[in-house]
This record gives structure tokens, sequence and C-alpha cells, in this order.
């Protein structure tokens, strides 16, 4: 079993220098529960490394930390043009620690590969997000939206006697695990400076939509939108990518309001 409690604040401050502007600074706590990754069986080596030592505990090797995250944000939202014109953007930075990550590991006796959940120490996210809408006529409106992300790993170091971790981490320094006899040979790799996973650089949203009165409450509309993402890495090694790409919709139409 493992038990679990957090307090997660968050605080925000705002001001409105005018009716149609509003300026917002906000900070909040969040986290993710400690846990124990699925044990599979084959997985003998891992359990020899935790008991190598008396009175172990006999999963230690699959329980993993709580996460914690501190979000810093500072952003505004404003209107113009008699509010035909919305323009929202923010700054923001996210400070992990002990940052759970999903990643394949090899048992070194029998070769078996499962999934877990390893905690890195340190990582940082820094980034600005921009989203305008545009009411061009009554009947049409565009919207389109822009996020830049700067990632990195800060303190992210693991134990390992997996060649193909090894291999992908790029680095190896010899550690010893365990005491007298029960010792044994790892390697620590080192993911530090690498970009978290998942996380494009640059993603972009933009939509068109036109909407006429077709008869009575009915109206007909289009709408097509597009959306961008940069290449952005499957796992904390770095080694293989996703690659951008573009993806477009087309819809088309008749809405009818719901009567009383």
């Amino acid at each position: 079993t493992e038990d679990d409690s957090f307090f997660a604040p968050k605080l925000t401050l705002t001001y409105s220098p005018t009716e149609d502007a509003l300026l917002y600074l906000s900070f909040a706590e969040t986290f993710k529960p400690k846990g124990i990754s699925t044990v599979l069986s084959g997985f003998g080596a891992f359990y020899n490394q935790a008991c190598d030592v008396s009175g172990c505990d006999p999963i230690s090797a699959f329980r993993f930390k709580q996460e914690k995250l501190d979000y810093y944000e500072f952003g505004w939202k404003t209107d113009w043009f008699d509010r035909r014109l919305r323009v929202n953007g923010s700054l923001f930075f996210q400070d992990f620690k002990n940052k759970q990550v999903s990643t394949q590991v090899t048992d070194p006796d029998t070769g078996l590969v499962a999934g877990r959940i390893l905690n890195a120490g340190k990582a940082e996210i820094l980034g600005a997000e921009l989203e305008v809408t545009w009411q061009v006529t009554d009947n049409l409106t565009l919207t389109g939206s822009h996020t830049w992300l700067d990632t990195e790993y800060t303190d992210f170091k693991s134990n390992t006697t997996g060649v193909g971790r090894i291999a992908y981490a790029g680095n190896c320094r010899l550690v010893v695990v365990g005491e007298g006899a029960a010792a044994r040979a790892n390697c620590e790799v080192s993911y530090d400076g690498n970009q978290l996973e998942r996380a494009p650089e640059n993603a972009f949203f933009g939509n068109l939509r036109y909407q006429r009165n077709l008869t009575g409450s009915t109206d007909w509309f289009f709408e097509t939108d597009a959306i961008f993402q940069d290449d952005r890495f499957t796992s904390e090694d770095n080694q293989m990518i996703l690659p951008a790409h573009w993806l477009a919709n087309f819809r088309a139409g008749i809405r009818t309001e719901p009567r009383d």
C-alpha cells in the first residue's frame, strides 16, 4: 500500500486599468500522488537489488515519489474596437520537483521490458501563449492562438544496467548498489539538459467561421480550422521524434435555437 496527502493552494491577483482590460498574476502548487508502478513477474533482478540490504522494502524499486509543480503566470485579457477584437496572452513558468516520468525498463536478469514510472529530480517549462479573436463582421469570426515552450530536465539521473537505456542516454557513471557480497555495479545515466517528452516548441490553432440566418431561428454555417504541432520527443532520452504536422478540418451545417 501507499498513502499520500497534499495541500494545493492557488493565489490570483487581478487589476483592471480599464473596463476592457484585465491584468492578472497567479501562483499555484499542484501535486501528483506517490504510488507503486505495476509489478510484473520476471523482474527478479529489481527485487534482488531492492532486498540486498537487510530489512528492505521488497518493492522499493517500483515505488515512485510524489510530484510537485509550482506554477507562475502573468497574463492579460483585453478587448478592442467596441469588443470586436479580443487579445489575450500569458507568460508562465512551471517548476517540477520529482516529476513522474513513464519509461521502459529492462530486467537485467531476464531481458523482459515493461513500463515503469520514475522520478526526475527537477524539470522546468518556460512558455508564452497568445490568443486573438476578431469579429470581422456580424457573420464572420477569425480565431487564432499560438503557444511557445522551452522545456528542460535540470536534474534527472537514474540507475540502470539495461544496455538500451545506457546507449540512448549516451552516458554512464559507474555506481555500486548494495553492500558487501550483495554489491552490484550499475550505470547512473543522466538526462540533464534534455527536453521534456511530448512538448512541442511551437503549437498553433486557427479557425474561420461564417454564419448567416437561413430562416426564422435557423442559421447555416461553415467553418474551417488548422492545427500545427512542432517536432516533439517521445521520451526523456530524446532519441525518437514525432515529426511536425498540420491538421485541417472543415465543417458545414445548420443550427436551430431551441424553442420554449
